[in-house]
């Protein structure tokens, strides 16, 4: 969940998954989250735009609802296996438009807490719809934070940046704290809102070896430890490499209650993920995230707050950067 930092159109909340070339499967859960962890075993986004309306990355066609207009402001905090060193991110970014959605030449279903998304980016699959003009709310205040956070718009580059930097030495947040989200006001209506922040959850089940098979014949279930508000979403994605350019993707999220401890992706849907192969690669992400919608007069604000699912070590991120689908 590579954390935050809006990829000028779109990344699914921590892995885009359609459009900026992520390689974290972290992005298009169908809750539009915060981000999770990437498949390289890094953060996750905390405002990258959300081009499925995924559980990390702000809401796209998918995941807007039906206000005509969109935002997103995001915040994860999460620590890594190096004591001294925490992966935050915050981000922001706002449309004059319904946001981000897939390309083309994706096709999209939901079925129960899963949705399935297989893309053909050739002949014209690879373009996506205009998001809208970007637009501003003013400057941005995210509370319940230490320290407190500012995101400011640069007119010049038309992305939210924190003035100062987001710290990296400490968390900005632990599991039930409330953060709160406060715009001035500017092209978006001058809005306040909170949301609860989640607590890191412990996957303990199944391990994830250096080279993670997936058997699409059977079920897979996850086992964790801990509880937390918000929903854990589990992402695939398989990618399709031809002559050096993507040409397809397949991608499986399924979100749960992270309060549950368990949560199966069911055979039928693991079936539509292309098998790997000398051309298709794959990967596992996950994420953790509590959300909201704000409305803000004529827009649709999603909030963010993520945390992290480890590994059984407690300080490894849950992601695989190399998964077989047989």
């Amino acid at each position: 969940m590579r954390l935050l930092l809006l990829c000028g159109a779109l990344l699914v909340g921590g892995l885009s998954v359609v459009s900026c070339g992520s390689d974290s499967a972290t992005s298009g859960s169908p809750n539009g989250g915060a981000g999770g962890a990437g498949a390289a075993g890094a953060g996750g986004s905390a405002g990258e735009p959300d081009a499925v309306g995924g559980e990390s990355g702000e809401p796209g066609s998918a995941g807007a609802g039906t206000a005509p207009k969109s935002g997103f402001i995001g915040v994860t905090s999460q620590a890594t296996a190096v004591a001294t060193v925490f992966s935050n991110n915050a981000g922001a970014s706002f449309f004059d438009g319904p946001g981000n959605s897939f390309p083309k030449g994706c096709q999209r279903q939901v079925v129960g807490a899963c949705q399935v998304l297989l893309c053909d980016y050739t002949n014209g699959g690879d373009q996506s719809p205009p998001p809208g003009a970007v637009t501003s709310a003013g400057i941005l205040t995210v509370g319940g934070t230490t320290p407190m956070l500012s995101l400011e718009y640069d007119a010049g580059t038309m992305l939210y940046g924190a003035v100062p930097a987001v710290p990296t030495n400490q968390l900005l947040f632990a599991g039930g704290d409330t953060i709160t989200f406060a715009a001035a006001g500017g092209d978006v209506p001058a809005f306040a809102d909170s949301v609860v922040a989640p607590t890191p959850l412990t996957v303990t089940s199944p391990a994830l070896p250096s080279d993670f098979s997936i058997d699409t014949s059977k079920d897979l279930v996850f086992d964790w430890t801990g509880s937390s508000v918000g929903a854990l979403s589990f992402n695939l994605r398989t990618t399709t490499v031809s002559g050096g350019a993507t040409t397809a993707t397949s991608f499986v999220s399924c979100h749960f209650p992270a309060s549950a401890q368990t949560g199966t992706i069911p055979k039928a849907q693991l079936q539509q993920l292309t098998k790997t192969d000398a051309t298709t690669t794959a990967i596992l992400g996950t994420d953790l995230s509590n959300t909201k919608e704000a409305p803000a007069g004529d827009y649709l604000v999603h909030l963010a707050v993520g945390s992290i699912a480890t590994q059984a070590d407690g300080k490894s991120p849950y992601a695989a950067a190399t998964v077989i689908i047989q």
